[in-house]
């Protein structure tokens, strides 16, 4: 799935989502906006810190997410993520490039909704934070930039690496209407020191930033406000009054 393709998406769901809200007779909601389940798509951009030009070590991820809320602050996901990913070896002054997923179990904690009063609102700021496995194969590059220099990295891996991987982030939510939203997502994943074939004592860090949709089911029905019952009224009439 490219990423224009995924903006074009965002773009129709911005231009009909606002008018798809479910509402009863009385113009109130028919459903009530926590708990819920959600599916998400999202496309960005990620790159991995190392000792070479940043700009030059960005690429394009996609991941998809599977969760839901249990209340209006916490809520869980299974997220998925991955493509491409670069490296740098600066005495060569060239980039190397690997393939790599990433799959974290996140805690999703609602930040607007703990200090509001109001449950439901169109825009939400949330912390995320999760573990999991980052795998990663196709170094055939690294390897062989690795030969030309006499094997100065022998901690390189070779067919594939499975590791840790930790998340933090933040995310900037939009509730366009009952089934869709649209997200930013900021975040950072940390993973073994060998991730980008590598080694300085130290874990290895990646930044990303990504665009997300949301569809969102299985909203409980609101309540029925129950009206009260009608006050009867009793008329005196004045022919059958005795003074």
């Amino acid at each position: 799935m490219k990423l224009h393709l995924l903006c074009l998406a965002t773009a129709l769901v911005l231009g009909t989502g606002m008018s798809s809200q479910a509402k009863n007779a009385d113009g109130e909601k028919d459903y009530k906006p926590y708990p819920h389940m959600f599916f998400g798509l999202h496309g960005g951009a990620q790159a991995t810190f190392t000792n070479y030009k940043f700009g030059k070590l960005i690429t394009p991820m996609y991941g998809v997410s599977f969760g839901g809320y249990f209340n209006p602050v916490v809520g869980a996901r299974l997220h998925v993520s991955g493509f491409q990913s670069k490296g740098g070896i600066k005495s060569l002054n060239t980039t190397y490039d690997y393939k790599y997923a990433v799959s974290d179990l996140d805690l999703m904690i609602n930040l607007t909704n703990i200090f509001s009063a109001n449950k439901d609102r169109l825009f939400n700021v949330i912390l995320l934070g999760g573990v999991g496995l980052n795998y990663a194969w196709d170094n055939d590059d690294f390897n062989g930039l690795n030969a030309q220099l006499g094997g100065i990295y022998p901690l390189a891996w070779e067919d594939n690496r499975l590791g840790h991987n930790v998340r933090v982030g933040m995310m900037f939510d939009f509730n366009i209407a009952k089934h869709f939203g649209m997200n930013l997502e900021l975040g950072a994943n940390n993973t073994s020191d060998r991730y980008n074939s590598k080694t300085s004592n130290s874990n290895d860090w990646s930044a990303n930033a990504s665009i997300g949709l949301i569809f969102k089911f299985g909203h409980k029905k609101a309540e029925k406000k129950e009206e009260p019952a009608p006050v009867e009224e009793w008329a005196t009439r004045t022919d059958t009054v005795w003074y």
